[in-house]
């Protein structure tokens, strides 16, 4: 939750210094104080919606849990939540989301 919610930071920094840099210096390519900024920009705008999107989704479980918890108890809530993780788990041994190793640690 913590990496997300640093990451959400990161991207929307990187995105307002974008924003705010003047518009000879965005046509031009240049206007970042660092390198490293002007390499990630374009993959920001993508990634703010995925961080936030994350972070809802932990929002979300959070309220069904409580809710579940509040109208049904510990058990019946402790064991929705496994029975999700474990059908999420072989969903993914099935049709694997992530192919291992990553093209990236190949090279």
């Amino acid at each position: 939750m913590t990496g997300a919610l640093s990451g959400l930071s990161e991207e929307l920094i990187v995105c307002v210094f974008s924003l705010l840099q003047p518009r000879s210096r965005r046509k031009a390519g240049g206007g970042f104080a660092a390198g490293s900024l002007q390499e990630t920009h374009p993959k920001a705008f993508k990634n703010i919606g995925q961080s936030a999107a994350l972070l809802m989704a932990f929002f979300c479980g959070a309220l069904a849990g409580a809710a579940a918890f509040k109208a049904a108890g510990i058990a019946i809530a402790m064991s929705a939540a496994l029975a999700i993780l474990v059908a999420i788990g072989v969903l993914d041994w099935l049709v694997p989301m992530t192919e291992f190793p990553s093209p990236v640690e190949q090279e």
